[in-house]
């Protein structure tokens, strides 16, 4: 079975935005599209996306490559118990409490994002890892 992961929006944007980490994303991407790897996001994070993508390139060009971001990415469902979950949890930013319990509910191996206080304030339940370093794990496993 594929390894399930998170990702969080800024991940996502450095691939769509072609930000500074981009080609260590692409990488990640590759894994994904290549069925090697299974990704989850939640909507939240689509909502920034939509955002950010729309800012940058135009609603048209946005929803086009939401489109086919989503053909590889979940978007995982989020529910009332679940926000509660975060709410009542330890994490400081509610915000990544909520990401956080979304991968956790919906059985993620790793979270990945760029997020350094997020990575700090998570339990050992779910690591947090960037893209590099989820890519040194995975070519450890192999």
């Amino acid at each position: 079975m594929a390894v399930k992961i998170f990702l969080d929006a800024n991940v996502i944007l450095d691939f769509l935005l072609k930000r500074p980490h981009y080609h260590q994303s692409r990488q990640l991407f590759q894994l994904i599209v290549d069925h090697r790897v299974s990704a989850i996001t939640s909507p939240s994070i689509v909502h920034i996306l939509i955002y950010w993508l729309g800012k940058a390139y135009g609603p048209v060009q946005c929803r086009s490559m939401l489109s086919l971001l989503f053909q590889d990415v979940e978007v995982a469902a989020v529910d009332h118990q679940l926000v509660q979950e975060a709410l009542h949890g330890s994490m400081r930013d509610l915000e990544d409490a909520l990401q956080y319990h979304t991968a956790l509910r919906h059985r993620a191996d790793y979270f990945v994002s760029r997020d350094a206080d997020l990575k700090r304030d998570a339990t050992t339940a779910l690591p947090v890892l960037t893209p590099e370093e989820l890519l040194e794990t995975l070519d450890e496993k192999s």
